[in-house]
């Protein structure tokens, strides 16, 4: 089976607009200009509000750092430990660091094209690195990825695949079982077109 594979120290950070942080965008599918799924890494350096994605269902993990505050309507504190914050695009909510930068994966996905889903990955001992099975709905979805903070091996019925630290794996060959062997700090997107 085949894997693209993106380490996030290989692709050039962009500024934001308002000078809050910077973003590694490690996949835009189908296309940059197009996409319906957008994964990617951001630092955030100062408090201020997130921009608006209309018709985007977006997710947010913290990755590391102390963590962030999301303003109203939202009025949640993410941590690193904390599953992803799921919200429409639309809303554009305050960002507060709760003690200095932070860094955090970014999920974004296009309702119109199809649904997406971005899940932590947990293992049964959390403590210890283990192989992890990561439940996939019936149907093998449109796009599947990993993203993982330690290095990490995938495995599939296709083979392995070696994962270096801070990178993201994607696939949109069909998959049905998936294994992970690393450290509880990885998380996993799909996504399926609609037809």
């Amino acid at each position: 089976m085949t894997f693209q594979v993106v380490r996030c120290d290989d692709v050039k950070p962009r500024p934001w607009k308002n000078g809050g942080g910077v973003t590694r965008e490690l996949l835009a599918w189908p296309t940059a200009e197009d996409w319906q799924v957008r994964i990617s890494v951001a630092d955030i350096e100062k408090d201020g509000p997130f921009s608006g994605f209309p018709g985007i269902k977006r997710s947010i993990t913290v990755l590391s750092g102390a963590g962030i505050r999301l303003g109203e309507p939202l009025n949640v504190e993410l941590q690193a430990s904390d599953p992803p914050a799921t919200f429409p695009g639309d809303l554009a909510p305050d960002c507060e660091l709760v003690r200095g930068p932070t860094r955090d994966l970014n999920a974004m996905f296009n309702e119109k094209a199809g649904t997406g889903s971005l899940q932590r990955w947990r293992s049964g001992d959390e403590a210890k690195s283990e192989w992890a099975s990561f439940d996939l709905d019936q149907e093998p979805p449109t796009l599947f990825g990993v993203f993982t903070l330690a290095a990490a091996t995938l495995r599939t019925r296709g083979g392995e695949v070696a994962l270096p630290p801070m990178s993201l794996a994607w696939t949109t060959a069909p998959i049905s079982d998936v294994q992970l062997l690393a450290s509880p700090q990885a998380w996993a997107f799909h996504f399926t077109a609609h037809r």
